[in-house]
């Protein structure tokens, strides 16, 4: 609900929400509050942003123009485990994390910094 309420009056955004069919009820909202071109994301395993572990959906708003739905492997990723199932592992995440979060630039561009890269 965050971003439909942000007082600065964005019209251009990308919003993750977790829940995948609450997608359309959030691009209408956004249509409704004179967006631009806005997109509203969500992996299909309840993601709140795009996921590597499958496909996620969008709905476009305005003159956003995205495919409604994503994959890893349309942005030539190998599909992962689940982000949760990453998560488990501290070590691969914190280095992972550590990468994106530092002025040295990451290895592979990844949807998520939390996703280790496959090896």
């Amino acid at each position: 609900m965050g971003p439909l309420a942000n007082p600065a009056h964005v019209t251009r955004q990308l919003i993750g929400i977790a829940r995948p069919d609450y997608a359309p009820i959030y691009a209408e909202a956004l249509t409704q509050l004179g967006s631009e071109a806005a997109a509203v994301i969500s992996g299909e395993e309840s993601l709140d942003e795009l996921s590597t572990a499958g496909a996620s959906i969008v709905v476009n708003v305005g003159r956003a123009n995205l495919p409604t739905r994503i994959t890893p492997e349309d942005a030539g990723l190998p599909a992962t485990r689940s982000r949760r199932s990453a998560a488990a592992i501290p070590n691969i995440t914190r280095s992972r994390c550590a990468g994106c979060c530092s002025a040295r630039p990451a290895p592979i561009a990844t949807p998520s910094c939390s996703m280790p890269p496959p090896h």
